[in-house]
C-alpha cells in the first residue's frame, strides 16, 4: 500500500517536472510509473477478489459437485495471486528477479494440475 501511494505520487512530480523542463525522458518515466502502479493494483485486487470468492463458496462445497469444482479452481487462482505477491516482494525487496520466472512456472504447473 505504501508503494501504491509513493509511485503515483512521484509520478505526478515527474509529470510536472517533465512539462516544466520539456523533458521527454521524465514524461516517459512517469508513464512507466503509471504502469507500475497499475500492476500493483492488479495483484492487490486479484488477491482480494480470490479471497472473497473463497469466502463465498466455502460453505456450499459439500452440496454441489459444480460448486466444489469452482471452489478448487478459485483456490488455485488464490495460490497464483499469492505467488504473484511473493514474486513481487522478492523482486522489489531483495532484487531477486529470478523469483518471477520460477513462481510463474509453479503457477503454470498449479493451473495445469487443477485443470
Amino acid at each position: 500500500m505504501i508503494a501504491l501511494a509513493l509511485i503515483p505520487g512521484y509520478m505526478v512530480v515527474e509529470v510536472a517536472a517533465g512539462v516544466l523542463s520539456g523533458s521527454l525522458a521524465l514524461l516517459a518515466d512517469a508513464g512507466h510509473m503509471l504502469t507500475d502502479a497499475g500492476g500493483i493494483v492488479m495483484v492487490a485486487a486479484g488477491l482480494v477478489v480470490n479471497l472473497a470468492a473463497i469466502w463465498i463458496l466455502r460453505g456450499s462445497t459439500g452440496h454441489s459437485l459444480n460448486v466444489e469444482g469452482t471452489f478448487r479452481h478459485v483456490l488455485a487462482d488464490l495460490m497464483g495471486s499469492i505467488g504473484a505477491v511473493i514474486s513481487g516482494l522478492l523482486t522489489l525487496g531483495f532484487g531477486r528477479p529470478i523469483a518471477d520466472p520460477i513462481l510463474s512456472v509453479l503457477i503454470g504447473t498449479l493451473i495445469l494440475l487443477s485443470s
